[in-house]
């Protein structure tokens, strides 16, 4: 089951817990509700997930404070929303300071469309950071493929950033230029001549712009190099080069 709406509800209080259950599941939450934090917490335990935890602080056995800390381990991505009296106002920020709750309300509530309103943005909240953690996921992937790649491609292919330091040499250009690492050095100064000065006329005179040219080389060869600018939001300045 998705647990894109699910929402699970602890209080002490059956009145207050029935009043803030129905409000929920009429804005559309697939709600469990519970009375006791041991027992919600044995939910977690069992495998049941939960885009939001509403919690209560003040409860016998096990109080909102363990129940979220120990529900936040268990499942990092659980947005836990704390339900304060007006005596535990203080805790309740300290509960969101240190255990990461994602926001509290004063008990009793105004209005009973501001819990729902704050589980809502919870659950948006939730969404987010899932989206996020897959976007870096998908994008490591796609450095290791890259990487994999560039290091068995058989051109000789080396970037560097803005500062002109190499970030990327594959096995082909230590095998063309004779060097066993390039990470982290100057392209400008350990480049052979023929590359050193095209990458100074490509930054002076070709302003930095693509270009594809022959390069002579020892023993009357000659290599073809293209030299390309990364370029990241902005157009008009570098963020570094590729050379191939």
């Amino acid at each position: 089951m998705s647990t894109e709406l699910r929402v699970l509800v602890v209080d002490d209080d059956p009145d207050y817990l029935h009043l803030m259950a129905g409000h929920l599941k009429r804005r559309g939450f697939d709600l469990v509700a519970q009375q006791d934090g041991t027992a919600a917490l044995q939910l977690l335990r069992g495998g049941e997930r939960f885009a939001v935890l509403v919690t209560d602080l003040m409860m016998p056995g096990l109080d909102g404070y363990d129940l979220l800390r120990q529900a936040r381990t268990m499942d990092p991505f659980l947005e836990v929303v704390v339900i304060s009296g007006a005596g535990s106002l203080e805790s309740a920020i300290s509960s969101m300071r240190e255990n990461g709750a994602f926001d509290y309300l004063p008990k009793p509530l105004e209005k009973m469309s501001d819990l729902s309103l704050a589980v809502e943005r919870a659950a948006s909240h939730r969404r987010l950071r899932l989206e996020s953690q897959e976007l870096q996921a998908r994008i490591l992937e796609e450095r290791e493929r890259l990487n994999a790649v560039v290091s068995n491609a058989g051109d000789a292919i080396l970037a560097a950033d803005a500062e002109g330091h190499v970030t990327v040499a594959n096995p082909a250009v230590c095998t063309l230029l004779g060097e066993a690492e390039y990470i982290g050095r100057v392209a400008g100064v350990i480049l052979p001549p023929p590359l050193a000065v095209l990458l100074s006329h490509w930054r002076v005179v070709e302003n930095e712009r693509p270009i594809v040219t022959e390069v002579p080389w020892p023993q009357d060869r000659v290599h073809m190099v293209s030299l390309t600018p990364i370029r990241d939001t902005d157009p008009e300045g570098a963020h570094g080069w590729v050379m191939v």
